[in-house]
């Protein structure tokens, strides 16, 4: 079977069951910085703390066996903090992350229909300041070292080891205080720490599978190359983003392939096609499965267009910070990556502006009729 058939058919069956699981625990990492604003709910943070808690020796692990090497994250530099606002604020904006828009879509969420418009364009509008923004990076940079462990000089087994016993220590601590434990009547509830051990899983298989994290954002700047190759060829002829690309070794699978951002069926395009895709499959299968499947399109046009405006920024941050919220989290925090770090600091302010301009633009027009 062709190699990149095959990672195609691993990740559409992450996708399809990270969509289900999302739905059917609200695992959704833009509530989680939020709710954490608006109400000071901390259980998506402990569900969070949870996954990269496994996760984090088991990378290492993999990158013992040359599985997952350190070489896919950026150096952190001002780009990875900018980033984070971008994404933190389109979040909020858009009522989801990149992953969340798809299987909130397969729940019935119409609405996210309008942030993926806003991904693709908010991809376009990065291409013609991608010059800037990689001039930005190289002048503002922290450190050459991309990971906390490379940054000490020290092996990851002297961080993994005071991180296993002191995360421990508090993931008990949560349980004794029956922090765990959360009330929801709803049929097929799964708990979202239960769901964090589950994430932690798929994003085990992503990294053997494929040799990299989960990850959305790429896709959305092929298809916005692609869009300018059609109806704008000479412009798109010009536009260096588009022909940057990579080479990644896949030793698992005993073969390479290409990852670029322009408009060809290549490593990125194998993987994250079939993951969103079949996240959408995901989600309705949880919503059908719950009985909640409903299409929901009627909500006022100031929320279609908050959406829009959500999806490019997410867009935008996410190809300034090297990556999206998902990739950041759920592999660069388990892995130390510095910028990812900083990317998640980034989301807090991001987000409090979101919610800034959701409750006092975007709601109150809602409510006014």
């Amino acid at each position: 079977m062709d190699l990149g058939l095959r990672i195609s058919i691993a990740m559409a069956l992450i996708g399809l069951v990270s969509g289900y699981v999302m739905y059917r625990s609200d695992f959704c990492l833009a509530g989680m910085v939020r709710d954490h604003i608006l109400f000071g709910e901390k259980r998506l943070l402990r569900a969070l703390a949870l996954t990269v808690l496994l996760s984090a020796p088991v990378f290492e692990g993999l990158r013992l066996f040359g599985l997952a090497p350190f070489s896919f994250f950026d150096p952190p530099s001002l780009n990875s903090l900018i980033g984070g606002v971008l994404f933190g604020l389109g979040m909020v904006l858009s009522g989801a992350c990149i992953a969340g828009t798809f299987w909130k879509l397969g729940s019935g969420q119409g609405l996210q229909l309008a942030t993926i418009f806003g991904l693709f364009a908010g991809s376009a509008l990065y291409a013609e300041a991608a010059p800037f923004f990689e001039e930005l990076a190289r002048t503002t940079l922290f450190s050459t070292a991309p990971t906390l462990p490379e940054l000490l000089g020290i092996n990851p087994f002297y961080i993994i080891t005071p991180l296993l016993i002191g995360g421990t220590a508090l993931l008990w601590g949560w349980s004794k205080r029956g922090l765990w434990k959360h009330k929801n009547f709803a049929r097929g509830y799964v708990e979202p720490w239960k769901a964090g051990i589950v994430i932690a899983l798929l994003g085990t298989a992503s990294v053997a599978v494929t040799g990299i994290p989960l990850s959305a954002a790429t896709l959305f700047a092929k298809a916005a190359g692609f869009a300018e190759s059609v109806f704008l060829p000479g412009h798109f002829a010009e536009v260096p983003f588009f022909k940057s690309s990579l080479v990644m070794e896949l030793p698992l699978q005993k073969g390479a392939l290409n990852w670029g951002n322009g408009p060809v069926w290549d490593a990125a395009a194998a993987i994250q096609l079939p993951f969103l895709l079949f996240m959408v499959a995901g989600g309705f299968a949880g919503a059908r499965s719950a009985g909640d499947f409903e299409w929901h399109f009627r909500v006022p046009p100031v929320q279609y267009l908050s959406a829009l405006l959500g999806g490019a920024a997410m867009a935008a941050g996410s190809r300034v910070a090297g990556g999206c919220n998902v990739w950041q989290l759920l592999g660069g925090l388990p892995f130390f990556s510095i910028s990812s770090f900083i990317f998640f600091i980034g989301l807090y302010p991001g987000a409090f502006l979101g919610v800034r301009i959701l409750t006092g633009k975007v709601l109150s027009r809602k409510a006014g009729g």
